[in-house]
């Protein structure tokens, strides 16, 4: 991972995020067409913002996505 922004080159800095609501990180919902009625949350475990020009960057763990979303009923 590249410590330079990809929209400005501006130096990111390695951060989370939080809801100003509640002391949990935020989460991802996905929304695919068999999602649209289902919770499947992943946490946003990571983020990165640049210190140039705001461009903000979130991570998750991609395996818990991939688990969510293949353990959906069909």
């Amino acid at each position: 991972m590249s410590d330079l922004c990809p929209k400005c080159q501006g130096k990111m800095d390695e951060g989370s995020v939080v809801s100003g609501f509640t002391p949990w990180p935020l989460r991802y919902r996905s929304l695919g067409p068999k999602r649209r009625f289902l919770a499947l949350y992943t946490l946003v475990h990571k983020a990165r913002a640049c210190l140039n020009c705001g461009y903000l960057e979130l991570y998750l763990d991609p395996e818990k996505l991939k688990r969510r979303v293949k353990a959906e009923p069909d």
